[in-house]
């Protein structure tokens, strides 16, 4: 039986992203428009969507040790994964919402506005400010 321990709450963020990014690719891939926005939005989840796969195997496979806490097989390695993890993380971002502004410019501000709020009330959440 698995326990509430046992399940890391970024194996789901990265699943649910990774889930996301694939439904909105396929319906821009099918689409078959070429205008700057979907352009822009195929790219970044190119980018994204593999590396999210990775992250999220990753979690799965290396539960014992604490990657978000540097103490990895080495710092390097360790680095390179928060680098490249933010690179795919503001890459996923960047899809989700212009794949918004492809809809709308309206639609497009506000997921980026609601972003930014979202972003700022997890740094003042985090860092209990």
């Amino acid at each position: 039986m698995i326990t509430i321990n046992e399940v890391r709450v970024d194996q789901w963020v990265f699943g649910g992203l990774l889930a996301i990014s694939l439904v909105i690719l396929q319906a821009f891939i099918s689409s078959g428009t070429s205008d700057l926005t979907s352009t822009i939005t195929v790219f970044a989840f190119a980018f994204a969507v593999p590396q999210l796969a990775i992250a999220t195997l990753i979690s799965i496979i290396d539960k014992d040790r604490k990657l978000d806490k540097f103490e990895g097989p080495t710092k390097i390695s360790t680095w390179v994964y928060f680098i490249l993890l933010m690179l795919t993380l503001l890459s996923d971002c960047v899809g989700i919402i212009t794949a918004f502004w492809h809809y709308s410019w309206i639609a497009g501000i506000v997921a980026l506005m609601s972003g930014c709020i979202g972003f700022i009330y997890l740094v003042f959440w985090e860092y209990q400010l």
